[in-house]
């Protein structure tokens, strides 16, 4: 099943948003202009009132990025959360199968060395082999050492 990106969707409303945001004021400018006109600045306007207004604008915007950086980091977390989230259970998911092809090898290993001897001792007798120095023999020595060819061990 394909994970869905959470970036893609939020990128997508957050376009929408900034289109609503820029169209609302698109059409506040058009009105202010279309209601008074392009006019000058009115004749009691003077620097102590421009930089007043210049430092309330830049204290707004300075709010509003605030605001946009507040907005994104919880977005981050969120995302990098489920995404952790994700990675840990797809790891968790490759050890535990890992863990269990293993365990299982081990345990049909052992049964097999347990059970083997009773069934090759099982298959003589009934085959009607003779005693002495018959293959079995050869066969219990070799599953009491461990069934393994290697010499060393």
């Amino acid at each position: 099943m394909p994970v869905k990106s959470p970036l893609k969707s939020v990128s997508e409303w957050g376009n929408r948003l900034l289109l609503l945001v820029n169209t609302v004021l698109f059409g506040l400018a058009l009105w202010f202009v279309c209601t008074r006109g392009l006019q000058s600045a009115p004749q009691g306007f003077s620097y102590q009132d421009l930089v007043t207004i210049l430092l309330t604008a830049i204290a707004v915007i300075l709010a509003a990025v605030t605001v946009f950086v507040a907005l994104t980091a919880l977005w981050g977390y969120t995302a990098l959360k489920e995404s952790a989230k994700i990675a840990a259970e797809q790891v968790a998911r490759d050890i535990a199968e890992e863990t269990a092809k293993s365990t299982a090898a081990d345990a049909a290993r052992a049964l097999t060395m347990r059970e083997l001897p009773g069934m090759v001792q099982l298959y003589l007798s009934t085959s009607g082999a003779s005693g002495g120095d018959a293959p079995e023999d050869e066969l219990a020595a070799e599953l009491k050492r461990g069934g393994n060819d290697d010499p060393a061990r």
